[in-house]
């Protein structure tokens, strides 16, 4: 009878370090720092870190950060250019996702200074904000002119919730979209310029717009 229990207990302890090892462990947030020598954004060594960021991580720029071309799809939880001095080019029909389930460092998506950097954006080029956490994160875009035709700016994350703190410029008169999908967006006063601005859906939603200025080009259904 011990011989029976000690094989018990020895099964009990080997099934509770099996349980313990299969256990997955939760994603945590890394910092993806923009290499001197820039790059492509699909590339590890863009990265000072050597690893192409994922949706859990936050990028930054440093004051000797190099260009940085966004040359396929890509996904950081956020993406600050505080210090940035340098080139970032969006690749034509490439969109960048922001956003995981948590919000960014200093509950901050997107910064980017409003001066002393350059901005290409490509031709169907997206910007597009897909977290899901309920706390409120910051979206400036500094002002920053992007022209590229057909380039859109989205919000679309369920239960998601944005801030503008700086305004939205998007300057080409032909075809430049913002559209909040899903979510809750406030533009805080902030002044958004695109062709259209878009919010014509059934889901659950919150667009807040208080004393903001939309300036939209579009002719007829600029606005919906």
């Amino acid at each position: 009878m011990k011989f029976v229990k000690t094989k018990i207990l020895l099964f009990s302890l080997l099934l509770v370090a099996g349980v313990l090892v299969f256990i997955p462990t939760a994603a945590h947030a890394a910092t993806r720092t923009i290499a001197d020598g820039g790059g492509n954004w699909n590339s590890t060594g863009t990265w000072v870190e050597g690893a192409v960021p994922t949706s859990a991580d936050d990028v930054v720029a440093t004051a000797t950060s190099g260009n940085l071309t966004i040359n396929a799809a890509a996904t950081a939880r956020s993406f600050d250019l505080t210090g940035y001095v340098r080139t970032v080019t969006h690749s034509i029909f490439i969109s960048l996702s922001i956003g995981d389930a948590t919000a960014g460092v200093g509950d901050n998506a997107l910064i980017w200074p409003s001066s002393g950097w350059t901005y290409t954006g490509g031709t169907v080029s997206n910007i597009s904000f897909v977290s899901t956490s309920a706390t409120v994160q910051n979206v400036n875009f500094g002002g920053k002119a992007m022209a590229g035709l057909g380039q859109t700016i989205t919000f679309n994350g369920v239960g998601g919730s944005w801030k503008l703190t700086g305004a939205i410029n998007l300057t080409n008169t032909t075809s430049a979209t913002v559209t909040l999908t899903n979510g809750t967006l406030d533009t805080n006063g902030q002044t958004v310029t695109a062709t259209t601005f878009y919010s014509n859906n059934s889901n659950t939603r919150t667009l807040t717009l208080g004393a903001s200025s939309i300036n939209v080009s579009e002719l007829r259904n600029a606005l919906k």
